[in-house]
């Protein structure tokens, strides 16, 4: 198979809203006019911020799956790799969440979340994940927010 042929066959596969022309500006923290103020630059900081927060609560942030932040993923696009790399980040992803969990009411985690749906697309690749693991902060605002995309 060529080339060609092999990266065509993989954006057939790719979610639709993953590849859309015009930009997604799904958010946690911002409504939509807020969130196309910010380029990936922007979203990448503020997921470090949210990470450094993370780290003053839990010392287990410290060392837990740093390749979710390298700055290299500012140009990750998650819609082009195969099947088997999306299926590998969604083990580390879903990990992350699940550490996650206990500080949904921090805003830290809320910004670490904010980094994960602007750069994997967590509300399309990992959605049903991301419903379970926050599912009990149901009567929080932020939980709604996570399913109005």
């Amino acid at each position: 198979m060529t080339s060609l042929s092999t990266q065509l066959k993989k954006l057939k596969k790719a979610p639709t809203r993953a590849l859309a022309v015009e930009r997604d500006y799904s958010s946690l923290l911002f409504n939509k006019k807020e969130a196309g103020s910010y380029d990936k630059d922007d979203f990448y900081k503020i997921g470090l911020a949210g990470l450094a927060g993370m780290k003053k609560l839990d010392d287990n942030f410290d060392t837990y799956l740093p390749e979710l932040f390298e700055k290299k993923l500012i140009k990750f696009n998650r819609a082009i790799i195969s099947k088997e790399e999306n299926t590998e980040w969604d083990k580390k992803i879903e990990k992350m969440l699940l550490l996650l969990s206990p500080y949904f009411h921090h805003q830290c985690c809320r910004e670490v979340l904010e980094w994960f749906i602007h750069k994997f697309q967590i509300h399309s690749y990992n959605a049903e994940a991301l419903f379970l693991t926050f599912l009990p902060f149901h009567s929080i605002n932020s939980f709604g927010r996570l399913y109005i995309f």
